[in-house]
């Protein structure tokens, strides 16, 4: 007899409201009660709200509209096919003659994205020095095909520039004419314009889409134009994507947006400098690596990437200082050789040849505890939504699409 496979889904309620200011036009609702069944109809051509979901009845009689702000929330969902599991009505008051109709709708938890961590498995290190890197295995899923973004600007598909000419430290602008789809990573350095930067969360910008993205400045000593439009640069150090994702998990949490404290980040800068004995007029985070060139060369030599791995989990004297996990091999191959050199730039300020006391069931309970994470959600400036994740012992952010998770990093909450 054949057995068949059960998947089991979390699921999670959403409450909304929908106030009737004439209830004469919605007849129906005179023998409507509670927990008669509603459908949600997608409207994404709706000329005031391009995440517009109706609200009807069985017979396809309109109740109204989920409210903008839980639509953001869930459109995107029914656009990737993902089911809505019931919507129904919760309740029906009178409020001030307006009827008041609180709708039940029963999705699939977004917390089963964090199932991901429970399903990967953990390779043998590469190791150098004080330096070890565990490389994570598990099942590919490519619900979104993108390319990176050093691919698009080597072939002049995207453009970066300042968001107009007088610029705004915090933010930049992304023009994607290609037919592709160009995944940002937090962490990405941008070079030129007025002043370098750093991005602050990862970002998939559409094809034949403009985007503002979330940015900080890296080169406090300069505000005038070097070139007119970006180009990219090396990958920003472990310690000060922490200390940028700290600030970022906060504003997700609190609807703030994907801001971090920039007078804290050009703090951090300087107290790299003056520790790597780098002097830069314009203090520029870039300098430091120039002036490092041959120590990134000789980790990038040693350190190569490992075939099929999706996902890394980073480990300097012995104590792990960061992770980060893709939705395919293929995207950490390209960016490997890059984000070695960002793990360096660590590896090389705390030299000590520590015994490498992390070992790969270490590793596993990092993944474990990243299941049982907080998780909160806010809509991308880009495609997707951007999450924010904390445990008792670790922090940081990603990028969903769907009920996938194309990239997180995280970051140990202790220095």
């Amino acid at each position: 007899m054949e057995k068949r496979k059960t998947t089991r889904y979390q699921t999670e309620e959403i409450i909304t409201e929908v106030v009737i200011a004439f209830p004469g036009d919605r007849k129906w609702l005179e023998l409507a009660e509670k927990g008669d069944k509603l459908f949600l109809m997608r409207e994404p051509n709706n000329q005031y709200d391009k995440n517009a979901i109706r609200i009807c009845n069985t017979l396809g009689q309109p109740l109204g509209y989920v409210p903008r702000r839980t639509a953001e929330y869930i459109a995107e969902y029914m656009d990737t096919g993902k089911p809505i599991l019931k919507c129904s009505i919760k309740e029906i008051s009178v409020l001030e003659g307006a009827k008041k109709v609180t709708v039940s709708i029963k999705t699939i938890k977004l917390k089963k994205l964090l199932d991901t961590f429970g399903d990967i498995t953990v390779g043998e290190p590469r190791v150098y020095k004080n330096l070890s890197l565990y490389p994570l295995f598990s099942e590919e899923k490519e619900n979104i095909e993108y390319v990176t973004l050093e691919e698009a600007v080597k072939n002049k598909w995207v453009t970066i520039t300042e968001v107009n000419e007088g610029g705004h430290v915090p933010e930049l602008k992304v023009i994607n004419n290609s037919p592709e789809n160009v995944i940002i990573l937090d962490g990405e350095q941008l070079i030129g314009a007025k002043q370098n930067r750093t991005v602050n969360i990862t970002i998939l910008v559409a094809a034949k889409t403009e985007s503002v993205i979330p940015v900080c400045c890296t080169e406090a000593g300069r505000w005038s134009y070097r070139s007119r439009v970006f180009s990219t640069g090396a990958f920003t150090y472990s310690k000060l994507r922490k200390i940028r994702t700290q600030h970022v998990v906060n504003n997700i949490r609190t609807g703030q947006g994907f801001m971090a404290d920039q007078g804290e980040v050009w703090n951090e800068i300087d107290r790299k400098s003056t520790v790597m004995d780098s002097k830069s007029e314009t203090h520029e985070m870039n300098k430091i690596y120039e002036d490092r060139q041959k120590e990134l060369n000789e980790f990038k030599e040693a350190l190569k990437p490992v075939e099929g791995a999706k996902g890394v989990v980073v480990s300097l004297n012995g104590r792990v200082i960061c992770a980060d996990i893709f939705d395919r091999s293929k995207t950490l191959q390209k960016q490997w050789e890059k984000l070695v050199g960002s793990y360096t730039m660590d590896a090389i300020e705390s030299p000590e040849k520590a015994a490498n006391k992390t070992t790969g069931k270490d590793v596993e309970t990092l993944l474990g505890e990243l299941k049982k994470a907080k998780i909160d959600v806010k809509q991308s400036v880009g495609t997707g939504k951007n999450i924010g994740l904390e445990t008792g012992k670790f922090i940081g952010t990603g990028l969903v699409y769907g009920d996938s998770i194309i990239h997180v990093s995280v970051f140990p909450k202790e220095a």
